[in-house]
């Protein structure tokens, strides 16, 4: 092969491997062509979110009981739990005794009764108030005797007949018996009044709900022995215990609820 011959098979060579590795380069695609993919693309991407509303049918929020309040911007309110107990109002309750020693004769109360002030609830007799009770009718008889004498005594003394010592005498001996006859009636004040001979009638102080009953017929009671306690539970009291740790947090007046497991 001579050497022109020999340069065109050459050049051919290198042609043919030049369009072998070089590949067509595609044509730039159109705006609308490129829209309609973007929108194609934006409806798969709603098609696979998650739904962000929950429709309830109105049965199923009336039978669990839903309830829609409109949402409102307001100030968080911090608070701290202590625990509490109920107690009634010193001036609403009252422990009930009898004054004098002495039995059980009735009962007119039980736990549960609504009781109004003054109504009776137990019947007592007592020796001692049955002694006290004489001791006054004693002292009336003797203060009526004592005055009669003086009124005499006084009456001689003013017209000069009568003696000048029978005359202080019978003075003397109508204010002692003013004096046993106060006596006796502050010791009936004491013990009471109500009823007769040797019995005295328990009575409730207050309006309310007797709570406690240890008062049994035949019975024989001492004036330490609670008989009775009656509570007037229409106002109560909540006490709660708290930590010192929390105390700096307690306002007065601060609102504040109540939360119990016992109702």
């Amino acid at each position: 092969m001579d050497q022109t011959a020999w340069r065109l098979s050459y050049y051919a060579f290198s042609l043919v491997a030049c369009c072998a590795c070089t590949s067509p380069t595609p044509a730039p695609a159109s705006r609308e062509s490129q829209q309609e993919e973007s929108s194609t693309a934006t409806a798969d991407k709603k098609e696979m979110a998650p739904a962000r509303e929950v429709t309830i049918a109105e049965e199923a929020i009336s039978r669990v009981g839903i309830r829609l309040e409109q949402v409102v911007e307001q100030a968080a309110e911090a608070g701290i739990e202590i625990p509490a107990e109920v107690h009634v109002e010193p001036d609403r309750q009252a422990h009930i005794a009898s004054v004098v020693p002495g039995q059980i004769a009735h009962v007119n109360a039980s736990v549960g009764d609504h009781v109004k002030a003054g109504q009776a609830l137990a019947v007592i007799r007592s020796v001692a108030l049955g002694e006290a009770r004489a001791q006054a009718s004693r002292a009336v008889a003797n203060m009526e005797v004592a005055k009669a004498n003086f009124r005499r005594q006084e009456e001689l003394h003013r017209e000069g007949i009568g003696a000048e010592r029978q005359y202080l005498e019978a003075q003397a001996e109508l204010r002692r018996a003013e004096a046993e006859q106060s006596a006796a009636d502050r010791a009936l004040e004491v013990y009471g009044r109500g009823g007769r001979g040797s019995e005295v009638t328990i009575k409730s102080p207050i309006d309310g709900r007797v709570v406690e009953r240890h008062a049994t017929v035949g019975e024989v009671i001492a004036p330490s022995d609670t008989l009775f306690t009656v509570m007037d539970t229409s106002s109560v009291w909540i006490v709660g215990r708290v930590y010192p740790r929390d105390a700096k947090d307690m306002r007065e007046g601060a609102p504040a609820s109540i939360s119990t497991s016992e109702l």
